[in-house]
């Protein structure tokens, strides 16, 4: 098995050519329904908090455990300045 960084090189160079057809079609090849519905979520919950939407209020919009949330808090807390870059709401 290949190192894990050449192959997200590998999957960094398709995103940035890719169009949302061959997106869509990459990502229901590779994951499965509930894998993309965990994905949606997660970002869901990145948008709630750029938004300042309160923890208890995401968790209950997007029916996921405020265990979830919290979680993405704290990947929001220690990754904020590149979430930012990508969820420009923030404040």
């Amino acid at each position: 098995m290949e190192p894990v960084d050449p192959l997200i090189s590998e999957l960094t160079g398709f995103l940035k050519n890719a169009r949302e057809d061959d997106l869509r079609l990459l990502l229901t090849s590779l994951l499965t329904p509930a894998e993309i519905e965990a994905l949606v979520q997660r970002l869901g919950i990145l948008d709630g908090l750029a938004r300042g939407t309160p923890q208890r209020e995401i968790s209950e919009r997007l029916r996921v455990g405020i265990a979830t949330v919290t979680r993405g808090s704290r990947v929001w807390q220690k990754e904020n300045d590149l979430l930012r870059r990508y969820f420009p709401r923030a404040k």
